[in-house]
């Protein structure tokens, strides 16, 4: 693993999300990357799992 991919984990595990709403803003499905769908779908499923903000 390279330092690069180290750093950008440890700054992502530190990371936490604020209340409020996330828009993820893309032209078409069709153009879409199968990559940036996974991590929309990984942001959807943190959100949820996370539960309402208190």
């Amino acid at each position: 693993m390279s330092l690069w991919n180290v750093c950008i984990e440890q700054g992502l595990m530190a990371w936490l999300p604020t209340t409020g709403i996330v828009q993820a803003i893309f032209p078409t499905r069709r153009g879409l990357l199968s990559s940036v769908r996974s991590f929309i779908d990984f942001l959807v499923a943190e959100y949820d799992a996370k539960g309402p903000a208190t």
